[in-house]
């Protein structure tokens, strides 16, 4: 498993934000409404995040990415999934990557 340097929080008793550092050096994230099906955010190198209690079966792998996954402990006491689609980075060494030109929200 990639170390993703994955990070959850609770934002009240209903909410929680989740994210990670992308190996291409983005920071996707997404916020998890309790009662939703699955909340999804795309990295500008292709990669996919989802958050929610089914949310491996939301990420389809094609050729040469990989689906990862980890628990969410959410506030109200389900347990969420965190899902990834990881592929190899499209872009050129991190530091080299200019994320102030990306046009996709993060």
């Amino acid at each position: 498993m990639l170390d993703l340097k994955f990070t959850s929080e609770a934002i009240g008793a209903e909410a929680v934000v989740a994210g990670y550092a992308c190996p291409c050096g983005c920071t996707p994230s997404v916020v998890y409404m309790r009662g939703v099906d699955v909340v999804a955010d795309a990295c500008c190198c292709g990669n996919h995040f989802a958050v929610g209690p089914d949310a491996r079966s939301n990420l389809i792998p094609t050729g040469g990415f990989r689906l990862e996954s980890r628990p969410v402990q959410a506030p109200w006491g389900e347990v969420l999934q965190a899902a990834w689609l990881i592929g190899a980075s499209v872009h050129a060494a991190a530091a080299e990557h200019d994320h102030d030109a990306e046009t996709e929200t993060h």
